[in-house]
């Protein structure tokens, strides 16, 4: 096949305290048409392995545009219709001599006047197609699933696992059934069945670790499908909520009946496992005190940048320095001035400095802290499309404190390792991370801790002032039943 590829990623978060514009996806992914070579392109994060994997199974790709920003606020109406114009215009070229189209977007991007930017980008695309050449989708599982959205494709698919683990695999049965409908093989429809609950859902825990493998088990013979949409329950939109979708082949009857089954199925599962508000800063440290032969890791969930936070919040450094708790490392605290003055001083050196608290009142206080600096990654752009973050750890009373220029969740345990940071060797291990971490924190930790800070990324709904949420909704609603 020739294969069409585009990327629009973006997790909005109407919550959060840092505006979007053309600049955040500059400083993450902006690949425009013509500014950056193929073979750069697919250094990209994720947008490159999607490439390769298509190219591995013998097709030829029309490599697209590409964009992408860390999860933030609403994108400017103008910049988010360069982007997708972008996008448009490269497949208009190239329309006539590709047979089909792939595209990689996130599910619950948005912008001043566009709740739904995916469906907005794919009515576009339709245009463009017509309705018979194929248009699949890939999604990220915490996408705001439209009508829109499973209108204007062949077929959608999303990943299913949180942490996202398993994109090369999904982007293996996206080709495969894309192929399939080239060649003439299938024709997919598909069912969406709205589950009437919104949170955070964490595939790594039974019985919903049980649940998304039944659901791989039924995907044969006329199934071609299934995926899982937990949402993201901060972008706020009548769309926000969980949902089951069941593409066939040619049995829409089917994908209905199978759809309803396992997304009541779901609503209980989920139920069981949802990551509601975890324990305060001072219950998490109490229980780490009880944990003396091995590693204790807290997720600073709320200020988790790869939700929109602002990822600046001081509120477990400050206690753990009040506790006098010390062997701990923690990271990231998104302070760019604080990084620029502490490269500035040099390795080994102290200084009085002045981090974090600088964005919203979920951000807390700025802490002044006499700092030692014991490493400096000036970082270097290895190519266009990939972000280059300056950053710096500094030792306050026993705590290494790694502080970076440009917001980023902690999801590697090397962003302590690269900067000389030995995690075996901490008590503690601090991440402003909700879930990614857990893929390769947890091998090393004896206990993992949930923490809920004050922050955009709070669990507990009842603290967020929902304005558009479909309503009656679990947690949130008493009653909620699934039909």
């Amino acid at each position: 096949m020739k294969v069409f590829t585009a990327a629009m990623m973006h997790e909005t978060n109407r919550f959060s305290p840092i505006p979007t514009d053309l600049d955040s996806f500059k400083e993450y992914q902006y690949i425009p048409f013509g500014k950056v070579t193929e073979k750069e392109v697919r250094k990209a994060p994720l947008y490159g392995n999607f490439i390769s994997v298509i190219e591995a199974n013998d097709n030829e790709v029309v490599v697209g545009p590409a964009f992408g920003a860390q999860p933030s606020g609403l994108t400017a109406q103008k910049d988010y219709e360069t982007i997708r114009d972008s996008i448009l215009a490269y497949l208009e070229g190239v329309k006539d001599e590709i047979d089909c189209v792939a595209l990689f977007l996130h599910g619950a991007q948005m912008a001043h006047g566009y709740d739904d930017c995916e469906g907005d980008l794919l009515s576009h695309v339709r245009e463009i197609t017509g309705p018979d050449k194929p248009v699949a989708v890939l999604l990220d599982l915490h996408g705001n699933l439209s009508n829109t959205m499973v209108e204007q494709s062949t077929f959608l698919m999303a990943c299913k696992e949180y942490p996202h683990t398993d994109y090369p695999d999904r982007t293996q049965e996206l080709i495969k059934l894309l192929q399939e409908c080239v060649d003439g093989k299938i024709s997919p429809v598909t069912a969406r069945f709205k589950v009437p609950m919104t949170g955070a859902f964490h595939t790594t825990t039974e019985p919903l670790r049980s649940f998304v493998d039944k659901t791989m088990s039924l995907e044969k013979d006329d199934v071609l499908t299934i995926s899982m949409m937990h949402g993201f329950t901060w972008s706020d939109t009548q769309d926000t909520r969980a949902n089951i979708i069941v593409t066939t082949n040619n049995d829409l009857e089917k994908a209905t009946a199978l759809a309803r089954s396992l997304g009541c199925e779901f609503f209980e599962v989920g139920k069981q496992v949802a990551g509601g508000p975890g324990i305060n800063v001072k219950e998490a440290l109490e229980q780490t005190k009880a944990v003396t032969d091995g590693l204790v890791v807290i997720a600073d969930a709320a200020d988790n940048a790869g939700g929109g936070a602002a990822s600046d919040s001081t509120f477990i450094l400050k206690e753990l320095l009040e506790q006098g708790i010390s062997n701990v490392a923690l990271g990231m605290i998104w302070d760019p001035v604080a990084v620029q003055i502490a490269s500035k001083a040099g390795v080994g050196s102290f200084m009085k400095l002045r981090i974090g608290g600088k964005v919203s009142p979920e951000s807390g206080n700025p802490l002044d802290v006499d700092a030692e600096i014991i490493a400096i990654d000036k970082g270097e752009p290895s190519n266009p499309v990939m972000p280059f973050d300056p950053r710096v750890a500094i030792r306050v009373k026993g705590i290494d404190i790694v502080l970076n220029s440009i917001r980023e969740q902690v999801i590697e345990t090397k962003v302590f390792t690269s900067i000389g940071i030995d995690i075996s060797r901490k008590d503690i291990v601090v991440v402003k991370s909700s879930q990614h971490f857990h893929d390769q924190f947890a091998p090393h930790a004896r206990k993992v801790i949930y923490c809920d800070t004050p922050g955009s990324l709070c669990k507990d709904f009842s603290k967020l002032e929902f304005k558009y949420l479909p309503r009656p909704i679990w947690p949130l609603d008493e009653g909620v039943v699934c039909a």
